[in-house]
């Protein structure tokens, strides 16, 4: 992540010195110089329009989402991120980040479990507390809701951090609880609302 905001930053600076004059620039010779953004941008954020599949260590649920989207070992992250996503008592299963360097746009998504069993309701009321908690606020929608998948998207702001966007789905199996979001800056959220979509699309419940 610290190397994708390094390259964010550069972009945004090469996109400054573009709007200088060229004669307010020394003079300097004319060397030819690989395309070095281009290379660290195919290396580290590679553009795919394969497919990727994720189970769930159960067995008991599968998705699919873009190769493009980059898994974040577990082994990274702070022990404080590792749970507790959204939900109290929850485990992250997945992490995976989507940077596209020339939009300037980046992209989260977590998949996590709680072994639970808890209303929908519940779960929302729950959210909403612990957003609050953090001092944020939040906006939750249920745009579809069946016995066993609930559908969302929710409207955060937080006061030093700006607003984000979140859809997902909620899914009850069995005494456990799943929950696959994505998340996103609200200006970012146009460019990868399609493939977030699909990826929602595609989760199945297996028995």
């Amino acid at each position: 992540m610290i190397l994708g905001l390094s390259l964010v930053s550069y972009w945004r600076f090469q996109k400054v010195r573009l709007t200088i004059p060229e004669t307010e620039l020394p003079a300097l010779p004319k060397v030819e110089m690989p395309d070095m953004e281009a290379e660290w941008r195919d290396t580290f954020f590679p553009e795919s329009e394969e497919k990727e599949e994720w189970t769930s260590p159960d067995g008991k649920l599968k998705f699919e989402y873009s190769a493009s989207w980059q898994e974040m070992d577990q082994a990274v992250l702070l022990p404080a991120e590792k749970g507790e996503f959204l939900l109290a008592e929850s485990e992250v299963l997945f992490f995976a980040y989507r940077i596209k360097v020339q939009e300037q746009a980046f992209a989260l998504l977590v998949v996590s479990q709680a072994d639970s069993e808890k209303s929908l309701e519940e779960i929302i009321t729950e959210v909403k507390q612990n957003i609050e908690d953090e001092e944020g606020e939040v906006e939750i929608t249920v745009l579809e809701s069946e016995k066993e998948v609930a559908l969302l998207e929710m409207s955060l702001k937080y006061s030093d951090e700006g607003e984000f966007y979140s859809k997902g789905k909620i899914i009850f199996s069995e005494g456990k609880t799943y929950l696959v979001f994505f998340l996103s800056p609200q200006k970012d959220w146009p460019q990868f609302e399609e493939e977030a979509n699909d990826a929602i699309g595609s989760i199945r419940l297996l028995q």
